[in-house]
């Protein structure tokens, strides 16, 4: 590892329904779906130009219907995950948009696109969907022309890890997948019918689809370059190659091979690329290939001269949808060496991790957002000597904007000692325990503050400390490992407990 030691600080914050409406801006008119729907916000959507999960599902007809089968037909899938109590969802059934392109470019139109309404709750009944009892806002099988799936409705929609209702997905007959969301019919037609929707026409057609290798670096450090490519042609694919370039005259050529079946995707690392400043980088398919409009990708190579101490600090408040968030460290040879999932992170909290170096070198700082939509709450990394010490900026987000992720490199230039290392030991009595503990805390430290801290680094309980003692109850607490933190004059000393 080459950060020691990660300290994480947690403390519990909610904002009010006006302020949770500000989170994410371009989904407030879904908010009311999502809130109803809480129990799912423990994922993620899945992000643009993910691969479609495969589904096979019976509609209340009783006809089955196979995804993969539909796409490799040609044809586009638009699927709206829906639930029948679902406000939002019942006034876009309602705008009739999905039945205009079921209309217009379904089986009686153009025959370009299949639609499927899809039931997400579990607990609905299908008297709920024709508008009987409770539990439902109308009748949504009357006038639906096309099909409703019920029964495999709820295991599609953790499939495809919707966080909310409704969740709108158009899917080309390559199988990647587009959130479409509450968009007007003509705007539906217009991405059915586009062509990086089109099925495959053309015997070689590869498509370059991301640059998926590091955007960040320190001078003197090489990027490992790397694509998704996908074949868009009716042969399989066997060979391609592809170049990178930049303005400066760096030239990167590398050729692949393999056996790659039509809509195959595969990963491609192109070789180490060393430019000496941020720079373009133009990546191109130089070999045959039939359709020119796939194959250019440009992204930008960011070089940071930024230097700073061993002590990083990182502060984030979540928003409404900490599921989404991530973040992880990464070393000069693309290790891991800290990550925080969303799965670990609660709604609208402020979290704060300590991270001492234990290594000088290149080190990369990656924030991330599932949905690809941005972050409504904050982030603020810094670089420290001490604790104590001003920070040096090195990444931050005020909540505006959208991104993937947000990325900065830095180098570290000094080593800075662990302030807990030579921390006074301390004890809690008994430990393990599933009664009462009583935590001694070090000599001189009798004013300290006191917080008992879960696995997530949640804060769970704030004992107070009298003469030097503190009594813990392990009863109010859930069986596992916590960390209890006593803070005095700028020093942290912790100890583990065991609560059975």
């Amino acid at each position: 590892m080459a950060f020691g030691l990660l300290r994480m600080l947690c403390f519990w914050g909610y904002r009010n329904s006006d302020g949770f409406a500000e989170l994410h801006g371009m989904r407030n008119v879904m908010l009311w779906a999502a809130a109803c729907a809480a129990a799912t916000t423990a994922l993620g959507q899945l992000p643009n130009g993910s691969v479609a999960p495969d589904w096979t599902a019976t509609d209340l007809d009783g006809n089955t219907h196979h995804l993969y089968s539909l796409l490799d037909s040609g044809y586009v899938v638009i699927i709206d995950f829906s639930a029948t109590w679902c406000g939002p969802c019942w006034s876009y059934h309602n705008s009739g948009a999905l039945e205009q392109v079921y209309e217009t470019y379904g089986p009686d139109g153009t025959n370009e696109v299949r639609v499927f309404f899809a039931e997400g709750d579990p607990a609905t009944s299908l008297d709920a969907l024709h508008g009987i009892g409770g539990g439902t806002a109308g009748d949504w099988v009357t006038g639906t022309p096309y099909p409703i799936l019920h029964t495999d409705g709820p295991a599609m929609f953790d499939a495809y890890a919707c966080s909310y209702y409704p969740t709108i997905y158009t899917i080309c007959p390559n199988r990647l997948l587009t959130q479409s969301g509450q968009i007007s019919a003509a705007a539906h037609g217009t991405l059915a019918t586009s062509p990086t929707c089109a099925p495959a026409s053309l015997p070689i057609d590869v498509a370059l689809l991301d640059y998926t290798g590091p955007t960040a670096g320190c001078p003197g450090a090489g990027f490992p370059l790397s694509v998704r490519i996908l074949n868009q042609g009716l042969e399989p694919l066997t060979s391609c190659t592809i170049e990178a370039t930049t303005p400066g005259g760096l030239t990167l050529e590398s050729t692949w091979t393999g056996e790659l079946p039509t809509y195959g995707i595969a990963e491609v690392d192109l070789g180490e690329l060393m430019p000496p400043s941020t720079t373009f980088l133009f990546l191109d398919v130089v070999s045959t290939d039939g359709n020119a409009a796939n194959n250019s990708l440009t992204t930008t190579l960011n070089v940071s001269s930024l230097q700073v101490p061993g002590l990083v600090k990182v502060a984030l408040t979540t928003d409404g949808f900490p599921a989404e968030t991530s973040w992880e460290l990464r070393d000069g040879a693309g290790a891991i060496v800290e990550s925080v999932a969303g799965a670990d992170l609660a709604a609208n909290t402020d979290y704060t991790w300590w991270i001492y170096a234990e290594d000088l070198g290149c080190y990369t700082f990656a924030l991330f957002d599932a949905y690809g939509d941005g972050m409504a709450g904050n982030l603020s990394v810094t670089g420290h000597s001490s604790e104590s010490a001003a920070g040096t900026a090195i990444l931050s987000h005020s909540g505006t904007g959208t991104f993937a992720v947000k990325q900065k490199s830095f180098s570290v230039t000094s080593v800075v000692g662990v302030e807990e290392a030579a921390e006074p030991a301390w004890s809690i009595v008994p430990n393990p325990t599933s009664g009462t503990a009583v935590a001694q805390l070090p000599r001189g430290w009798e004013a300290a503050e006191v917080a008992v801290l879960d696995a997530a680094g949640r804060q769970v309980a704030q004992p107070r400390p009298v003469n030097g003692r503190v009594e813990l109850q392990a009863a109010d607490l859930a069986p596992g490992i916590y960390v209890v933190r006593a803070t005095q004059g700028g020093k942290v000393a912790t100890v583990r407990w065991s609560v059975l």
